[in-house]
Order: C-alpha cells, then structure tokens, then sequence
C-alpha cells in the first residue's frame, strides 16, 4: 500500500471539523418539512426591495435587521396585550409549546440560523403574538384597542406587505395553536387570516379573492402567511383543469391579436385568474389590480411556487401569459382600455416593464396551465380570415400611416372621397327626381 494514500487519525479528525465548518456554513440540507424559504439570489437581484420587510421583521431571515428593531418594543407591547386577555397559565403553556416544538419549527426554515435556543424560541414566541393580536384588532375594527397601539392607514398597509413576504413569516400551526392557547378558542386563526386578507385591500390582486370562507379551506394544509395567498389563487377544485404539456411557449401581443380581429373582454364572473376563455374571436381575461403592493406580492408569490412545484405553477402561468400579450406599453394600453389591467404602477410603459421582468431567470412550469387555451388563440390568429384582416391593417400602417403627415393626408383623402360619394348619390337622386 502506497505509504502517501494512508489518512492518519489526526488528518481524519484535521478533515472531519473542515467538513463540519463547510456543512455548518452551508446549514441543513432542507427536510420534508420545509416550508418557508430564502429567495434565491438569481430571482431576489432583480428586486431585493420586493423581498425585504420595510418596518416589521417576522421570524429569523431579517430578525438582526437593523433598520426594523425599532418595531420590537411594539411586538412585545402587543403580545402583552393578548396575554392581558388570558390567565397566566396561557402564557407558560405557549412558551412550552414554542420549547417543545422548537426543533420542527426550525425546520420548516429552508437554512440554520446562528442563535440559541433561548432567542429563537422568544423570537417566535414574540413575532406569533404580536401578530395575533394585529390580526384581532383588525377582526374587531381596533375594538377595545390602546390609543398608543393603533397604527396609522399608511404604516397599516406596508405591515399588510410585510406579513406577505416569504422570507417573513413563521409557521402557521405555530399560529394557530397559539391563538388556540392565548386566547381560549375565542378566535380561530384561519377565520382571522382571511378577515385580515379580506379587509387588507391594498393586497387585492383580483376580484375572486375576496370571495373565500374558512370552511373551503383545510388549515392543515396551510403553511404560512404567504401560503394562505398562495391558495387562494389557486383554482376551485384542480381536477377540472387539465394540465397539458404543449409546447406553447410564444403567443401574439393584444395589439397584434386585435389587428387579427380578436376581440378582448373583461371577465366579470368573479372566479379569479382562471376564468380567461377564448370563444368566437373573443377573449375574456379577468381585471386584476396593478399596484406596488400588489407587484411585490405578485413576486413573493411566484418566488413561493417556483420553489414548492415544478407542475402547478398558477400564477407564474398567469403572469407568463400576461407577457406574452404586453410587449409595449400600446398593449397595456388597450388592455387598461378593455378594463382588464388596472394600472396604479404609473405609466403604461412602467406596467409592461414590471410584467416583462417577472420571467427573467425565472423557468416556464412544466405543465402550463393556459397551454390548451393558448393554442386555441394561435390557431384563430393563423386563420385565412385573420390573417388577411392583419395584413391589411398592417399594410395600411406601414404605407399610409407611418408619420404624421401620411395619416394627416390618408384621413384627408378618404373623406374627400366620402364627400365625393354623398355629392354623386345627390346628384344621381337629383336626375331622376327631374
């Protein structure tokens, strides 16, 4: 045996803590119970603000933040509160809870974190409370509140955000037994959470998402804060949509469809996202709100299905379909028009930019859920009839309507010639009534 291949003990032990230090600064390998994730870097550079709490850090990715320890003494005044309303006994029995649960709440975080278990278990037990009490004082409409914690409709709406961010959330069985604990099944934390959605309206992206009881939901399947959102958009019942795997990966813009005759229409069902169908040349799509705080959800929400499913991606579906028919700001133009796109974001140009950059680095879904609906709208645009109508409109574009000046004269022309038309018709009529 070659005397240089034997690894002596001290060598072994020398590489043993090397591996030790590599894995320890690398953090676990993510377990089945992972569930609240990091944002990768190649999605997070394109907007890191998006990805950032701006006043309130929830559990452990931005609890060091420096610039949100000022919300601490608010969180900790508020979990005060919600044990005023309960016996002692309440508050030992979550403070068991958190000790007792704590390996399994550390691991539905995608990576370690670098503080004992004294910290960790005040922090979730701090962040829990505090918003459980947010969430009733929103439930009861600040009912029974303290002047000093009422929080003002602006600082209101960037918490709403904040509690929607994937990198800012704590597991939602933590949530609902603590609520179960504090405060003596008084409130369940489910009804809570959509009492909160429903009322947070800077966070409405469509019309269906106010229209969701408890009682469709399963609180077991829920994960998190970001998750509740997540469900929500998703369709109804997933057995009537078929998930095709269609190579339909390009599809024209709105302006270009209406040049082919497509006609677009706003869907006023209610469903939600997954109400767009394509009938006879008309395509309804449902209205949905373009905000800057609908923009970051949209993106903490894309980011949450890129990691759990490479199949049912519903909204990155959505918002992939969306690209493909706003390329400029003339089709957001015509979709505001159509009442289908409402743009707070500013210009139609900043719409189509923000849409247009939610797929860089992000990967198409396996199975696109518009695939089948796509083909359709692609077939009717490859018509003979479609076809000849583009044609024309685009040749009329380019000949006569490509400056200012040939429109000017193309409008002058053809009522020239309108009036030309009505003077012979007069005239004609005129001979025959001598």
């Amino acid at each position: 045996m070659d005397n240089n291949s034997i690894m002596t003990e001290s060598d072994g032990s020398d590489f043993l803590n090397m591996m030790n230090y590599i894995l320890h600064d690398f953090g676990p390998r993510p377990s089945s119970e992972t569930c609240i994730y990091q944002v990768p870097v190649e999605i997070r550079k394109m907007n890191e603000e998006a990805y950032t709490p701006r006043i309130v850090s929830i559990g452990p990715f931005h609890y060091k933040s420096h610039n949100l320890k000022s919300m601490e003494k608010i969180k900790i005044r508020y979990m005060d509160k919600l044990f005023r309303r309960s016996e002692i006994s309440s508050l030992k029995g979550c403070f068991d809870f958190v000790k007792e649960k704590e390996k399994e709440i550390r691991e539905c975080y995608s990576r370690d974190f670098d503080l004992e278990s004294e910290e960790f278990r005040r922090m979730v037990l701090v962040d829990s409370c505090f918003i459980i009490q947010f969430l009733i004082y929103v439930f009861t409409d600040w009912e029974d509140s303290d002047y000093s914690l009422r929080i003002n409709h602006m600082t209101m709406n960037i918490i709403n955000l904040d509690l929607m961010l994937l990198e800012n959330q704590v597991p939602f069985f933590v949530l609902k037994e603590l609520c179960h604990l504090a405060t003596s099944e008084a409130f369940s934390i489910l009804d809570l959470a959509l009492c909160f959605l429903t009322k947070a309206t800077n966070l409405h992206l469509f019309e269906g998402f106010k229209n969701t009881n408890s009682s469709e939901l399963h609180i077991q399947s829920v994960k998190h804060f970001t998750h509740l959102v997540l469900i929500l958009y998703q369709p109804p019942s997933q057995e009537h949509w078929t998930m095709q795997n269609e190579n339909v990966l390009t599809l024209p813009s709105s302006t270009e469809l209406t040049e082919a005759g497509v006609t677009f229409r706003e869907n006023k069902t209610n469903i939600g996202m997954f109400d767009i169908t394509f009938s006879n040349g008309v395509l309804e799509i449902p209205r949905f709100w373009l905000t800057h705080d609908t923009s970051i959800q949209i993106r903490n929400i894309m980011a949450l299905e890129l990691l759990l499913s490479e199949d049912k991606r519903f909204l990155c579906d959505f918002f992939f379909f969306m690209d493909c028919l706003t390329s400029t700001a003339k089709d957001v133009e015509l979709l505001v028009h159509k009442k289908i796109i409402i743009n707070n974001l500013g210009y139609n140009e900043d719409a189509a930019t923000f849409i247009n950059k939610l797929f860089i680095n992000v990967p198409l879904s396996k199975n696109f859920y518009l695939s089948g609906l796509c083909a359709a709208v692609n077939n009717y645009y490859e018509t003979p009839k479609a076809t000849l109508k583009r044609n024309y409109i685009q040749t009329l574009k380019r000949d006569y309507c490509n400056t200012p000046w040939k429109t000017t004269a193309t409008i002058a022309a053809i009522m020239l010639l309108v009036l030309t038309l009505i003077q012979t018709v007069c005239s004609i009529i005129s001979v025959k009534d001598k």
